[in-house]
This record gives C-alpha cells, structure tokens and sequence, in this order.
C-alpha cells in the first residue's frame, strides 16, 4: 500500500494571504482541500480529481489553460508528493491567479519599495499586462519630464520593467525622504502613456532547423505547424522591456493559443537570434546563450551591435514588432546582406514608422 497522502490545506492556508489574494485564494483552498481529502495518491484517484477541476464550471475559465499545462508537465500525483514539489506548484498557480485576478491586480495603487540605499521601485502590478506597461511607462515619462525641466533633482536613471520603474537617485547628494516627496506629485498624476515607438517588421525563419520547437509546440496546442507559425506571425508584439543580456527585449501580445510553460530542462546553448515564446511573452535571443524558452523560429536581423552609436539596441521599450515569416532561401540572402554591412536597419521599419 502506498504511503498516506500529506495533507495540504494548512500548507495552502498558510501560505495564501501572501501569495494567493482575493477570489484566487478561495478556488486553490477548493483544489487543494479536493487533493487532500484522496486518501492515497493514486494515478486513477489524482487523475479524476483533475479532470473534474477542468471540468467545472466553478474553474475560472482563465485558469483552465494553465492547469491543463501544468498538469501535462507533471501531474499532480507528482507535484504533490513533497513539499518542494508543492512549492513548485504552488509557483504555478500564483501564474493563475494573477491571471485570474488580472483586472482586480490593474486597479491596485501603486506601491513603492525601498531597493537598497540608492533607489526605490514603483511597483503597479503583478500581471504581464499591456495596460499596466503604459501606467509604467507613463510614469517613466513623467520623470523624464520634470527632470528636463528642472523641477526634480538628485535622479540618475530611470529602468522601465513590464510592471514597475525603478528609480535611481544620488544617495549621498540626496536623501531618500527628499526624492519621495518629489516623486509622490508626480506618481498621483501619472496615466497611460501614448507609446510612439517605432513600428519594426521582422522577418522570421519558421523552418526545422531555425524552429527546434515548433513541432512540439504544434503538438500541445494542437494546431498545424503551419497555424502556429500564422498565428504567431499575425500579432503585434509591443516591446515591454529590455532585460536579461543587451538587446533582449521581452515583447508582450504572444496569442492565448500559443502559450507554453518553459523547457523542463533548458538548454545550454540557443542559437542566437532565435525567435521563442514561453508564458504571454515572446522574445528574441540578440547571442548564443543558456535558454528555456520554446524556439520556434530565427531572424536573420541582429538584435545587438555595438557599432552602432548610441542604439546599439535595435528594439526599445515602446516599439511594437510584427514578424514576416521567409522561406530559407530568402532567410539566407538576408543573413549574408547583414554580415557583409550593406543591410540597414532602416528597411525593417514599417511606412509609417510608429505604433
């Protein structure tokens, strides 16, 4: 016989108030409270429970998606088993509930938290949502303003994220009580920003050797190669952020039906410039390095070259991206034209330049 399931609920209690606020809480103590009451974790018992949930009209229906990828990519009599494998579930579902709570999550004020002794975050979120990246960019916008005219000192830089701008300030210039009485004016006025970035068309290899994953991808989705290929290439992506290495630009808008968890087991090396998706994001890789996103196509386009003056980026925050899927041929004339020097940046701007 085997061992006696661990009871969760007080796990799941415990832990919500931080990690599970709102209507969320209530659903996952549903869940868990339904997985701890199984007596033993049998494959038959774990797998009824489940289909159940996905069943249910009482499952959020945004929630739905999720579960199913987190089920496929290790089932609950796995997850469950150890408390480090509830944790990593429990990391899942906090993806759900910001998803759930995704409206309720865009209302919240925005918070501001110390980062060390020389900065502070002004944090509106917790969702990868285009709504609370213009208040972001908004309020980025703003402190540019008041700082070309003068009206806020003792500011260094500003870094925009998906969610929050965190602010640099001269700490032994400045005290940290002075810049937040300048910021707070500044942070109640702040709206959407209009983004008027430029507008970038991409050109996008979809075939086997530049898409390792698009066939995998196809299977979970249950679409054709070729549909995911079209319905990724049929979106706008807007350019949320740069992060993770120089020129890497996290883009949001990657359709519902496209999204992934990332690899179970990431890879050591991805090919620069490949296209990948995980999650509600979209990226591209500017050089080869560690990754564990899905790769599901290449640009022939460098995303990073230093030559280039002061944009040495070729994506910023604010630009929005389409991507033209190209047959190899075409993959390869474009390559050669970028590494001879002759292919200018200029060509991959859309007619009328802005979002």
């Amino acid at each position: 016989m085997g061992a006696k399931a661990r009871p969760l609920r007080g796990f799941v209690h415990k832990g919500a108030p931080a990690v599970f606020p709102g209507l969320a809480v209530e659903w996952l103590r549903r869940y868990a409270g339904r997985l701890a009451s199984a007596p033993l974790w049998s494959e038959t018992r774990s797998a009824r429970i489940d289909q159940s949930l996905l069943k249910s009209p009482q499952t959020p229906s945004s929630c739905r998606l999720r579960l199913r990828l987190i089920l496929e990519r290790n089932p609950c009599t796995r997850l469950f088993q150890q408390e480090t494998r509830a944790w990593d579930c429990v990391k899942h579902l906090n993806y759900i509930r910001a998803c759930t709570l995704k409206n309720a999550e865009m209302s919240i004020e925005p918070r501001i938290l110390n980062l060390g002794d020389s900065a502070v975050t002004i944090e509106y979120g917790h969702v990868v949502d285009a709504k609370l990246h213009r208040r972001v960019m908004g309020l980025n916008t703003a402190v540019s303003a008041a700082l070309a005219q003068g009206t806020l000192s003792g500011v260094t830089e500003t870094v925009p994220t998906i969610r929050s701008l965190t602010i640099y300030f001269d700490s032994p210039r400045v005290r940290r009580a002075d810049i937040l009485a300048q910021l707070e004016p500044l942070i109640e006025a702040a709206g959407e920003a209009q983004l008027s970035g430029r507008r970038w068309r991409l050109p996008v290899c979809y075939e086997d050797d530049c898409a390792p994953d698009i066939q995998a991808v196809s299977e979970r989705t249950g679409l054709s190669r070729t549909r995911v290929a079209e319905l990724h290439g049929s979106a706008r992506y807007t350019v949320f952020m740069l992060g993770f290495m120089p020129g890497f630009g996290f883009l949001g808008g990657l359709p519902e039906d496209l999204a992934m968890p990332r690899l179970t087991s990431p890879r050591t090396r991805v090919p620069a410039r490949s296209v990948a998706i995980t999650g509600q994001l979209c990226a591209i890789y500017p050089a080869e390095s560690p990754g564990g996103w899905r790769l599901i196509g290449r640009t022939p386009i460098e995303m990073f070259e230093a030559h280039q003056g002061d944009s040495p980026c070729l994506l910023a925050p604010g630009d929005t991206v389409q991507f033209t899927p190209v047959p190899r041929a075409e993959f390869d004339a474009l390559r050669a034209e970028v590494k001879s020097g002759a292919f200018a940046r200029e060509r991959l701007i859309a007619a009328d330049g802005a979002a």
